[in-house]
């Protein structure tokens, strides 16, 4: 037999109940959303990173394709910096890379200092490139590059390459 409950009694536990579990969900969701909102955010930041490490990069490759940038002519510790480099720690300023390499609104600022004089003995090699080690001598350098770009919302990075060139001996 059914038995009616009269108005009076009843209590009217579903709707704050109901509301609890509502609120527990806008709770868990808010919360899912900010870190989705920062996994996204993270995500950005990495892909800006390689984008400035990529054109540091290209600028490193830009720099060692012309081999006037590499000049054998000098002591020890010269640095040769881009063309208008602003400071006064540059012996040179006759570097220039191509401004496409870099995204817009980046900027790059790159220098080669010589590490070595001409007179170093080519290290030692692995046996697949083995030549006539007497006849060369080895010529040391570093090439600097760093792309900035945190100006049009990019990133910022820097790469330093070591070069080892390869000389004839009667090269001076």
């Amino acid at each position: 037999m059914n038995r009616v409950i009269p108005a009076t009694l009843q209590r009217g536990l579903v709707l704050p109940v109901c509301l609890l579990v509502l609120l527990a969900f806008a709770a868990l969701s808010s919360t899912v959303a900010g870190n989705s909102l920062l996994q996204l955010r993270m995500a950005g930041n990495e892909q800006a990173r390689l984008v400035a490490l990529q054109s540091a990069l290209a600028v490193v490759d830009a720099v060692l394709a012309q081999p006037q940038n590499i000049p054998l002519d000098g002591p020890v510790g010269q640095r040769i910096c881009a063309r208008g480099a602003p400071g006064g720690d540059c012996d040179r300023r006759l570097l220039e890379v191509a401004a496409r390499i870099l995204p817009r609104g980046a900027r790059a600022a790159y220098h080669v200092t010589r590490m070595s004089p001409l007179t170093a003995a080519l290290p030692v090699l692995p046996e697949a490139a083995v030549s006539s080690s007497v006849a060369y001598r080895a010529a040391k350098f570093e090439v600097f590059a760093a792309c900035d770009g945190i100006d049009s919302g990019s990133a910022r990075a820097a790469v330093t390459q070591g070069v080892l060139l390869r000389l004839t001996a009667a090269a001076r």
